[in-house]
């Protein structure tokens, strides 16, 4: 009986080699080779957070693409501006005003969705908010906030999108976390911070060195989500895609500012928009922008 559980271990792991082989060599690939980009004209897309900043940008790209939009965000009179921009541009939009930390909200909304749009195709979770704060000046309510919008909210949508993709079998998930939700450091326990040390590769490294309990949730949560489709069979037809970058002009952070923005810049909210349309178009699983964010991160990690 030993022997053949070391059988099927040996066995198991060969597979999982395989596996981890076959994953890198399609990254490369995918890399090297111009994969095509997957048209979303008449495609119905579902953005939260998209009142400004990086969801507003990706409401106008989708839109301009031919896609179908139910924009979601709290602030309603944003939202609308946003949604008759798209419309004076020939693009088709509906605006919904809701808090998605309240999933009974989520599923009245997710109802008239689909009474207004139909199926949804893809669903883009982009809200999120943060405190700014180091974690003693933390209040329970800061921190409860933090996660129900920036981590909870992805959970519900999901809940509810996810079941009808798989029975259709397609479908894409996208999330947007941030680099916090690679690496972590302080005074933004809840979400991130960046900060800067004397020496320079050390400070390569400390720059990306954020914390992020909730972005951390983010990544943990579409890894595992990708892994339970994966073993359900239904990896094929639903594409999962995460999100993360760097401090960005949303209106998010007040001013920010980088002392090295000849190595990293702040990044425009259209620049992240672009990218991440790029990597919905393209199926891509993970990426990080600018792009060399997580190079140099190795690169600091193997330094210090």
């Amino acid at each position: 009986m030993l022997f053949h559980d070391l059988i099927d271990l040996i066995t198991d792991v060969i597979v999982l080699l395989v596996k981890i082989i076959s994953a890198y060599v399609e990254s490369v690939v995918t890399v090297i080779i111009n994969v095509p980009k997957k048209d979303v004209r008449n495609q119905v897309i579902v953005i939260t957070g998209a009142g400004h900043g990086l969801g507003a940008e990706m409401a106008r790209m989708f839109a301009k693409l031919g896609a179908r939009l139910a924009l979601i965000d709290i602030n309603q009179e944003n939202n609308e501006r946003v949604v008759e921009e798209i419309k004076e541009s020939g693009g088709q939009a509906f605006a919904y005003c809701c808090d998605i930390t309240n999933e009974e909200s989520i599923a009245e909304i997710a109802k008239q969705i689909q009474w207004d749009l139909g199926d949804v195709d893809i669903l883009i979770n982009n809200a999120g908010i943060v405190q700014c704060l180091p974690i003693e000046s933390l209040d329970s309510k800061n921190i409860k906030r933090t996660f129900e919008v920036n981590t909870f909210a992805h959970f519900w949508t999901i809940r509810h999108y996810l079941p009808k993709m798989v029975s259709r079998g397609t479908g894409h998930i996208v999330a947007v976390s941030s680099i916090a939700g690679l690496i972590g450091t302080a005074h933004l326990v809840d979400y991130w911070y960046i900060y800067f040390d004397k020496k320079i590769f050390y400070l390569i490294y400390k720059l990306f060195k954020t914390i992020s309990a909730s972005k951390f949730a983010i990544v943990g949560l579409m890894e595992a989500l990708e892994m339970e489709l994966r073993q359900n069979k239904a990896n094929d037809g639903i594409k999962l895609t995460t999100i993360c970058p760097l401090a960005m002009t949303t209106g998010m952070f007040k001013k920010p500012k980088s002392r090295f923005s000849w190595i990293f810049p702040v990044i425009d909210a259209r620049y992240v928009a672009k990218e991440t349309v790029n990597a919905v178009l393209r199926n891509q699983t993970l990426i990080t922008v600018p792009k060399s964010a997580l190079a140099f991160y190795g690169i600091g990690k193997c330094l210090v």
